[in-house]
């Protein structure tokens, strides 16, 4: 059979758009976005009823203003780069031409934006993984960028300084780190999960098939306790060992990962607050510039909204890494009360006899966690 693709054509500016029959139509698409935008018409137009949507036909946020008789000028609340174009061409305009850019950003909004950032973070101040150790210096740095985003008179000069005490204060966090010689589970810190299936996933490494994967938490298999194995003096890069399977995770293979007995996957840990964190991968050839394809984490692939109970692990390039990221709890100290679970997907609930979560009838089952006649026990 034969495949149809529409490829997108990517538009440079200016950008002359005809104004005939139809025009509000025609999707455009830039090739660098923009968040300020002049429209000009080539006679006088008052661009009534003026409407900029996106690829779904929904509106996008702006606010506009008419310059002259013959333009207007657009500022989006963020950056645009697809949009469709429409206004009541009351006055037969045959052309309008599109230009724009990034406006430069005022010292106060960029100082508003860098507080947003911080404030909307919850740190914790103890002594378990991912606590950090004072929160003083970020506070003071907190004070200050209030005191001038509530009206408090500053210069430039002055407002750049708080945004910078404020990055420095982040950069300064101690966190508290995993230790080397010990062993900790990888929680996933994805909420949905536990609300889903009443107890939180983890990352595992499958002996079956090689691969690391991620599913219901099992406190007693060594299979899912991994110890962090540093290799620069620093103990800011590490390789993550499995103590049940002997082995490392890898770091990108182009897909899915695996796992080998030598030269694993190098990583390291980004705090996110709340105590949570991303693994990101640092091995050479991982750009983390902190786009979609150059931001390379570990992933619970095809978690499904929090909807399915296991999956692979991939690395992700991903500029919104809140969908990546894992507790870190030492081996010992997770606990849970939970000898069966009362959540089960349909499809569980007729089947008869005990069933290990890769599927496999199990005659004798040892400690961990199983199905056992449709339910889900963790035998102990």
């Amino acid at each position: 059979g034969a495949s149809a693709w529409y490829i997108r054509q990517q538009e440079e500016l200016p950008l002359s758009i005809l104004t005939g029959a139809g025009f509000e139509k025609v999707p455009h698409h830039l090739y660098q976005p923009v968040d300020v935008m002049t429209i000009q018409a080539d006679k006088a137009c008052a661009f009534a009823n003026l409407k900029l949507t996106d690829i779904l036909g929904d509106p996008i946020e702006y606010t506009a203003e008419q310059t002259d008789a013959f333009s207007v000028v657009i500022t989006f609340s963020k950056h645009t780069e697809t949009f469709y174009l429409s206004f009541d061409n009351n006055e037969g305009v045959g052309t309008v031409t599109v230009t724009g850019g990034v406006a430069e950003k005022s010292e106060l909004a960029k100082l508003q934006e860098a507080y947003d950032a911080v404030a909307g973070t919850d740190y914790t101040v103890g002594t378990d993984i991912g606590c950090v150790k004072s929160l003083d210096a970020l506070n003071a740095a907190l004070a200050k960028a209030e005191e001038y985003l509530n009206g408090g008179e500053a210069t430039d000069d002055e407002l750049k300084a708080a945004r910078e005490a404020l990055q420095a204060a982040i950069d300064g966090l101690e966190v508290v780190m995993p230790e080397e010689g010990k062993s900790y589970f990888l929680v996933n810190a994805f909420d949905v999960f536990e609300e889903n299936f009443g107890v939180p996933m983890a990352l595992f490494s499958n002996p079956d098939n090689g691969m690391p994967g991620w599913t219901y938490i099992s406190i007693n298999n060594p299979n899912y306790e991994w110890m962090f194995e540093f290799v620069d003096d620093e103990k800011k890069d590490f390789r993550l060992f499995n103590i049940g399977t002997q082995d490392y995770i890898s770091g990108s293979t182009g897909g899915d990962h695996v796992m080998t007995q030598s030269n694993g996957g190098k990583y390291t840990l980004i705090a996110r607050g709340n105590q949570k964190f991303n693994i990101l991968n640092t091995d050479e050839g991982a750009s983390n510039d902190g786009s979609a394809s150059g931001t390379w984490m570990i992933h619970a692939k095809n978690h499904n909204g929090g909807a399915n109970p296991f999956g692979s692990i991939c690395m992700w390039g991903n500029d919104n890494p809140t969908k990546s990221e894992w507790y870190i709890k030492e081996s010992g100290t997770v606990k849970t009360s939970i000898d069966e679970i009362s959540v089960e997907s349909e499809a569980l609930r007729n089947v008869s006899g005990t069933f290990d979560l890769t599927g496999r009838r199990v005659s004798n089952p040892e400690k961990g966690l199983y199905i056992v006649n449709g339910k889900k026990v963790l035998v102990k």
